[in-house]
């Protein structure tokens, strides 16, 4: 029976990972654009490049996009090639989190456990795709489970192990994979057997594991020639081990490696309620009242058990995981992406997991004293009410979505948490005279209250985990959740050195004006992932390469992967993924010019009215290359290639029914009248009080800094 259980979770959770899976196309096309690259020369394999000439890495260890370019390269380029190996490592992390928790606390647990985490959003919109997150969380899952059974057999093998697993999670994420050390290591040191020496020893010798595991990569890059491999993308020296402690480490928590604004645009909002927000709280905030509760419960459950108990164990494990990743991920300064938080679903499913198993464990041995039926009923109502208090302030954001969901919630929970007393209240009067049939109905229906309250807690994270096989997500972010659940960084507060920016000041405006246009947005706020490089400007430019090493240069990783996706060509990404690396610096890029290595370079924006927005939002490496570019290359005419607005790629390639375009502004950038991201009904009327000039100003803003301006730097200048 337990093995068809743990059967029909694993198939669930399949199905949720893999349904119309194809609809996601590249998914994250920065890591499908790398994948490419690395699957067609070891070189660019084993450095993590980007691009096919292996000019800069992307900026993460490569560990992850070693298994994709494995699957592009067996499978070749496609849908299912880049994103089943994430579905993969789903179905792999709820078969490890099973065996953890049933190892601590018994099946009833980890198919709990099992069960939470497969329904839990932000676990199955991650494991849809292709970011790095489904890799880490895996590895780390994996390495709670090798140090349960460590602890279970004495094994310093199996610590070793777990260790080498955290490593390779470092290989995967940097510097979020070691949130959860202090819980491995705390665990291990508390409810290990054998005396404390030998512990401490067998931790250090695990320590040793993990640095090797961690550092193998690295020390790989950093002791290679830097001529001989590519850049590091996001680092400033061109060393991982800066990437580590700078742009991908601590940087993200003190906001110290933001490299410009990009940083202090996606780091707002940081604060103890972060979890719950209306960016994030779809994605976790479910299960956090009932495994606060769990957590809770087990302490005072097992505040006199041996030291080497199993089941406190498991509550300082996965509670300790859980309150780490909430304390870091919240208050972190530098940047954040609402599917960070993914680290600690596996904590809170687990917690959820034991939580119930303690439960039924302490109606089982019955008892009133402390850990039995009724301070556990008490527990157990708290965390329901609790529970269906997030889910309904999580499901007001969206109150016509699933309307009948809240007032079920409610009327699920009541019923629950009267049965559940009931129960209690029959089982404490099964002493008395003529009671013992009421005391032995007393525990069914603490198991059928059990049931539905299981139901309730899963209930709603099930409905927003079920929305990622309905709606395509594409760009940075794995999408979740109903239309609106998640907001725009155009919502949050620029930092000063983006308040007077007109073209974000005009987007901003539009976007208020008319909201229509926020899902034509996205491109722009979610990585610009959009692909500029149209069909005859990629004729124009294999036309004109003229031998040249690579096809085009343009400014950032985001902008050059899409075309690197599509086609497998040579872009240049200058300056990495947000466009402040030194790669190439002005004089390098001038050089590549002379030796003839690069004829073109595609820049977006740096008009009149306000610059290039790269430029604006990247560190100052970034407008000096520009402007090298400006002075010293010759600007093509765009009649030459079919040019025009790269505003009409960035709000059209969204706009409904797929035709590029945009009102107001010149022709779409493959030519033909422009459509408009409105739709065929026109432009509506502005949702705020804004004048025509003042809008047809804006767009002109807009149109002149996202203008596509393509620059010959072999041909002579005027």
């Amino acid at each position: 029976m337990e093995w068809a259980a743990l059967a029909a979770v694993l198939i669930f959770g399949a199905v949720l990972n893999l349904w119309r899976l194809d609809r996601n196309g590249y998914g994250n096309v920065y890591y499908a654009a790398a994948a490419r690259s690395m699957s067609g020369s070891w070189h660019n394999y084993v450095f993590g490049a980007l691009d096919p000439a292996g000019f800069i890495t992307v900026d993460k260890p490569p560990l992850a996009l070693w298994v994709q370019a494995a699957s592009v390269w067996m499978f070749g380029l496609s849908s299912w090639s880049l994103l089943v190996p994430a579905a993969a490592a789903g179905t792999v992390t709820v078969f490890a989190l099973y065996h953890a928790v049933r190892a601590q606390v018994g099946a009833l647990g980890g198919l709990v456990a099992a069960l939470a985490l497969t329904v839990t959003p932000v676990f199955v919109s991650t494991a849809r795709f292709n970011n790095p997150d489904p890799f880490m969380v895996m590895l780390l899952v994996l390495a709670a489970w090798a140090l349960v059974a460590s602890v279970r057999q004495d094994s310093g093998r199996l610590l070793a192990l777990a260790a080498v697993c955290v490593g390779l999670a470092f290989d995967a994420k940097m510097l979020q994979a070691y949130l959860v050390v202090p819980a491995l290591g705390l665990v291990y040191l508390v409810a290990a057997p054998g005396g404390l020496r030998r512990r401490l020893a067998l931790l250090g010798a695990a320590t040793l594991a993990l640095v090797v595991a961690s550092g193998a990569w690295m020390a790989l890059v950093d002791l290679t020639p830097k001529a001989h491999r590519p850049f590091v993308g996001g680092s400033t020296d061109n060393t991982v081990r800066d990437l580590v402690f700078g742009y991908n480490g601590l940087g993200r928590v003190d906001g110290s490696g933001g490299q410009g604004a990009f940083g202090a645009v996606l780091g707002s909002r940081r604060g103890p309620g972060r979890f719950f927000d209306a960016t994030t709280g779809g994605l976790i905030a479910w299960l956090i009242p009932v495994a606060v509760a769990a957590a809770l419960l087990g302490l005072w459950q097992r505040r006199r058990a041996p030291r080497t108990d199993p089941a406190r164990a498991a509550v300082l494990l996965w509670g300790t995981w859980a309150l780490l990743c909430w304390l870091v991920l919240s208050f972190a300064r530098g940047a954040f992406h609402p599917y960070y938080v993914g680290e600690a679903a596996p904590a809170f499913a687990a917690l959820v997991g034991v939580g119930f198993a303690l439960a039924a464990a302490a109606w089982s041995a019955g008892g009133v004293g402390a850990g039995g039926r009724v301070p556990t009923t008490l527990a157990a109502v708290a965390g329901l009410v609790s529970t269906v208090a997030v889910a309904v302030l999580v499901l007001r954001r969206t109150p016509t979505w699933n309307a009948w969901l809240r007032p079920t919630l409610i009327v699920a929970a009541v019923i629950s948490a009267g049965m559940l007393a009931l129960a209690a209240w029959a089982a404490r009067r099964a002493g008395g005279p003529g009671e013992p049939a009421r005391g032995r109905a007393a525990p069914a229906t603490a198991a059928l209250a059990g049931v539905l309250a299981l139901a309730v807690v899963l209930a709603a994270p099930t409905a927003f985990a079920l929305t990622p096989l309905r709606h395509p997500s594409q760009g940075s972010d794995p999408v979740v959740g109903p239309p609106r659940t998640t907001s725009s960084p155009l919502d949050l507060a620029l930092p000063a050195q983006l308040a007077d920016n007109p073209a974000l000041r005009a987007l901003r405006q539009l976007t208020e004006a008319f909201p229509q246009l926020t899902r034509s947005a996205q491109p722009v706020t979610r990585g610009l992932s959009v692909d500029l490089v149209t069909p005859s400007l990629l004729a124009y430019l294999r036309a004109h390469r003229e031998g040249a090493k690579f096809l085009v240069a343009v400014d950032t990783d985001p902008l050059a992967a899409p075309t690197i996706a599509h086609t497998g060509e040579a872009v240049m990404p200058m300056g990495g993924f947000l466009g402040s690396d030194p790669a190439p610096t002005v004089s390098g890029l001038a050089a590549l010019v002379r030796s003839h290595a690069l004829r073109h370079v595609l820049l977006l924006g740096g008009g009149a009215s306000g610059g290039s927005l790269i430029s604006a939002l990247a560190a100052p490496i970034a407008g000096e290359r520009d402007a090298w570019v400006r002075h010293s290359c010759t600007l093509v005419p765009a009649a030459k290639y079919g040019g025009g607005s790269g505003l009409v790629s960035l709000l059209g390639q969204a706009a409904p029914g797929g035709a590029p375009g945009v009102p107001g502004v010149g022709g779409a950038a493959t030519g033909g009248a422009p459509a408009s991201p409105f739709g065929a009904g026109g432009i509506p009327k502005p949702a705020i009080d804004i004048s025509p000039v003042e809008l047809l100003q804006d767009f002109r803003i807009l149109a002149d800094a996202f203008s596509l301006n393509l620059y010959d730097c072999q041909a002579p200048t005027a």
